[in-house]
């Protein structure tokens, strides 16, 4: 018979070494991700923690930065000044 002699056309697969049966070494896990720190965020949420009584003119400050991030369609940027001012709201009303 012609199958008696057959060979596959790919090397035999190693025997198994005892770590659950797979044939390929799984690559290692991802490193965990590193936390980026936004400087805009910081510096925004400084300037609002500064704001302790009416400031016209740290009030207009954080309105320009806010504006010109809006402009800039920085959308990321956008969202932390509204998380920091409800986190401001959060923290004088507690």
């Amino acid at each position: 018979m012609a199958y008696q002699n057959w060979r596959p056309p790919y090397p035999p697969a190693p025997p198994q070494n005892g770590t659950g049966g797979s044939y390929y070494q799984q690559p290692p896990p991802p490193p965990p991700a590193v936390a980026q720190v936004d400087p805009f965020r910081s510096y925004y949420a400084d300037r609002l923690r500064q704001l302790t009584f009416n400031s016209r003119p740290l009030i207009q400050e954080l309105s320009v930065m806010a504006m010109q991030q809006r402009d800039g369609k920085n959308w990321d940027a956008m969202k932390a000044v509204v998380e920091e001012i409800e986190t401001a709201v959060l923290r004088v009303r507690s």
